[in-house]
């Protein structure tokens, strides 16, 4: 069981420990006040769903982008972290076009 992150092609999927891993990698390379911006992202949720505004997701995809660039970042990570920041640009693009969300659930 883990995430289903939309707007994402191929589909991302990490699981919730893989999520955990990553948010770990990325406090480690990001400074504070970006961090701030998707750490909300990898907090626990009780329901398991929420919604990303497009105008949240067009600021989120250059912090994952940034992370997936770190030279400290291990590659499987920035792969992710990668595919993050498309599916954010993704989701801001498509709400902008069809009102779309960006949905992690």
């Amino acid at each position: 069981m883990g995430w289903t992150i939309s707007h994402s092609t191929p589909r991302i999927a990490p699981s919730y420990t893989a999520a955990a891993a990553f948010a770990q990698h990325a406090t480690d390379v990001l400074p504070s006040r970006k961090w701030r911006a998707i750490a909300h992202l990898f907090a626990p949720r009780g329901d398991g769903y929420f919604e990303i505004s497009p105008v949240e997701a067009a600021r989120m995809a250059p912090v994952f982008r940034e992370a997936a660039r770190h030279r400290l970042m291990p590659p499987d990570w920035a792969d992710l972290a990668g595919r993050l920041a498309t599916a954010a640009d993704n989701a801001a693009d498509n709400a902008a076009r069809r009102g779309e969300t960006w949905v992690w659930s």
